[in-house]
């Protein structure tokens, strides 16, 4: 009993309750935010868990630039009412044993301010899809708390053998708002148009032993499965090992982890290392990277650059950032050409951000984009993907053809995110109609 209580205890929400939420809003209204009290609860108690609250509705806010009534009026501008029922639907199963494991887990992380994980953390389950029962093992993820809040856990999961759930073998739950709602999956639409590796990202219903948790987000992790699905051949996935660096925001030494200084691991290291093959080319992509970030070697040698410029300018169209740092970087290494392709991953749009209208943000210190677009010839393959991106968008309705999806994610969230926001797809355009306007030479200085 004790156990199953302390399991309960995780199904309700952190942080203000609703009442004294909207009460905190209504006070702030009725006293005028620019008055001196108002104003200090607002800044210094409020403005972030009121952009939380609004976030978890479905609608990411920036309260704190913008302000509350403006923000509010934004917000309830996207209030959805047709809405189309998820067809989709999974139930994990979980001994209490094992879910007291994940809570204790959890536990640790909010103490520690950071989940950190190991192999030693995953437990047994089963997911029942469809009438079929596929078995597997999953832990918790997620570098910051955000992804442990209320009943909508965040998990990475792993099937046993060769089963698979739709087509995968190594994939995350979590919550829609963690990778922005509809926006990535939107975001990997628009990439896939132009050849660039991107998971597969979906919605569905899931329920945790019986108990409903509502929409969650599937987005495919990378494993050989992710290469089949997009037509390549089967390679070795890079990236930078974070984890120092994530251990660096405890103890404030972040900043002393840099991609320069970083272990570059395959994912599926263990299967990589028994393939001969696999560990050749490996060996060859680490050597290479390693060299060019002591900038021993030219970036020609270590990157397809045509790939890299074409995933630069798709994200400075849609104020995309976050996938171009070190940290969120990954690449699949073409066993032909032996050079380095970038695959996209948690990118994270700044439009609702008070930098939203800050061009060719590539250039200020996001390493390595950085350093490749310190080449003038390098900025002008970007110039010209962006040329490119501007025709295919212009010639094939390209913004149409999103909108479509888009309306009908909106649809299966607006059932659980009734403020579900609407992607600016007009404001894209017009960013892109500024970028092809910028020149090479003008694009490192390049400052709004």
């Amino acid at each position: 009993m004790e156990i199953t209580n302390k399991i309960k205890e995780f199904s309700i929400p952190q942080g203000l309750k609703r009442p004294l939420l909207i009460g905190y809003i209504l006070l702030l209204i009725i006293l005028g935010v620019g008055s001196i009290g108002a104003g200090f609860l607002y800044k210094f108690k409020l403005v972030n868990k009121l952009d939380k609250y609004y976030a978890s509705l479905g609608y990411p806010s920036d309260v704190r630039n913008k302000g509350i009534i403006p923000e509010t009026l934004k917000m309830f501008s996207f209030f959805k009412l047709n809405t189309d029922q998820i067809s989709e639907a999974i139930d994990i199963e979980v001994k209490f044993k094992h879910l007291y494991k994940l809570y204790n887990k959890k536990n640790e992380a909010i103490q520690i301010g950071s989940l950190i994980s190991s192999s030693d953390d995953y437990v047994p389950a089963k997911i029942n899809h469809q009438g079929k029962k596929v078995s597997m093992k999953m832990r918790l993820k997620g570098d910051m708390l955000d992804h442990l809040e209320g009943r909508k856990w965040s998990y990475r999961v792993k099937t046993k053998g060769s089963q698979q759930y739709k087509g995968m073998r190594v994939f995350s739950i979590q919550h829609p708002m963690t990778r922005g709602y509809h926006w990535e999956p939107i975001f990997y639409e628009f990439l896939r148009e132009f050849d660039v590796i991107t998971p597969r990202y979906f919605f569905t219903n899931v329920t945790l032993n019986g108990e409903d948790i509502g929409i969650m987000a599937i987005e495919e992790h990378f494993s050989k499965e992710i290469l089949e699905s997009q037509n390549r051949r089967e390679s070795v996935i890079l990236r930078f090992d974070e984890s120092e660096s994530r251990k660096g925001l405890l103890d404030g030494s972040s900043h002393a982890h840099m991609a320069q200084n970083t272990y570059i691991k395959p994912f599926r290291s263990s299967k990589i290392m028994k393939k001969a093959n696999l560990r050749s080319i490996y060996l060859n992509a680490v050597g290479k990277l390693n060299r060019y970030l002591r900038k021993e070697l030219p970036a020609s040698r270590v990157f397809d650059l045509d790939q890299m410029a074409l995933f630069i300018a798709a994200n400075e169209i849609w104020n995309a950032e976050h996938g171009l740092w070190w940290t969120n970087m990954r690449f699949y290494v073409n066993p032909v050409t032996m050079l380095l392709e970038p695959i996209a991953f948690d990118n994270e749009s700044l439009h609702f951000g008070q930098h939203h209208n800050l061009l060719f943000h590539s250039v200020s210190g996001i390493y390595p984009v950085s350093e490749l677009m310190k080449d003038l010839d390098f900025r002008k393959k970007v110039q010209s993907k962006l040329f490119l991106i501007k025709e295919k968008v212009d010639k094939e309705g390209l913004w149409k053809k999103l909108e479509d999806k888009e309306k009908e994610l909106r649809s299966l969230l607006a059932n659980e995110f009734r403020f579900i926001f609407k992607i600016p797809f007009i404001e894209y355009q017009e960013r892109l109609e500024k970028l092809v306007k910028v020149s090479p030479e003008e694009m490192i200085n390049e400052k709004n």
